[in-house]
């Protein structure tokens, strides 16, 4: 089976509407690897015109399964039973780069890296690791 870009969209379509509001644009979709693009909305930043540390976590424990998913070639349900998250430097409230790798894909539990970059700069601004756990299908 093959997790495709339809198939990821539809997955965010059903997130929370606060996770929704950072209107994802998906620009490429491979096996372990998703490459996002979060366009500029002021309403994501803090007064100080930096991009806030609550919707790059959102961004990340949202991106994570898409990136689990097409590695596995489809989508299970899930849940985060980790989350570690770095921030190296602001990000301004501009269109972000947002990449999506998975560390390591298991019967159980996946792992994934989600990288975080002002569009156009090549410096890593944020990071996360985030854990997923597989849980049991339903009948």
């Amino acid at each position: 089976m093959t997790y495709t870009l339809d198939d990821a969209q539809e997955f965010l379509d059903r997130l929370a509407p606060f996770a929704a509001r950072l209107n994802y644009q998906m620009t490429a979709l491979e096996p372990g690897n998703l490459q996002v693009r979060i366009p500029k909305n002021a309403e994501l930043g803090r007064d100080i015109g930096i991009f806030c540390g609550q919707a790059v976590m959102t961004a990340a424990d949202s991106l994570g399964p898409i990136c689990v998913a097409s590695a596995a070639g489809a989508y299970r349900d899930m849940t985060t039973v980790d989350f570690s998250c770095h921030f190296l430097r602001a990000l301004p409230v501009e269109d972000i780069d947002v990449e999506v790798s998975l560390i390591k894909g298991g019967r159980q539990i996946s792992v994934v890296r989600v990288e975080f970059r002002a569009a156009g700069d090549e410096r890593l601004a944020a990071f996360a690791t985030v854990t997923y756990m597989y849980l049991p299908q339903r009948d």
